[in-house]
C-alpha cells in the first residue's frame, strides 16, 4: 500500500509541475491522482480524507474545463 501512496505523491507533485509551467495537462494527472488517493483512502479506510479528494477532483474538472474554454476564446 505504501508503493500506491508514494506513486500517487509522485502524480500530485507532477500535476503541481506541469501547471507551474502552464501546461493544461496538469489537470490531468491531478484527476488521475485525485482519484487514486480516493481509493487509497478507502482501501486504507482513512474515510476523513475521501470528501477532500472529491473535492480536489471537482477542483480539476473545472480547471481543465476553464483551461480549455480560456484556449477557444484566445485562438
Amino acid at each position: 500500500m505504501m508503493e500506491l501512496g508514494l506513486v500517487l505523491s509522485g502524480l500530485t507533485i507532477f500535476g503541481a509541475i506541469l501547471n507551474s509551467m502552464r501546461n493544461k495537462w496538469g489537470f490531468i494527472v491531478w484527476i488521475i491522482a485525485n482519484i487514486g488517493w480516493i481509493i487509497f483512502n478507502a482501501l486504507t479506510e482513512t474515510y476523513s480524507q475521501i470528501p477532500v479528494w472529491l473535492a480536489m477532483t471537482v477542483i480539476s474538472i473545472f480547471g481543465f474545463i476553464n483551461w480549455k474554454n480560456h484556449e477557444q476564446e484566445i485562438g
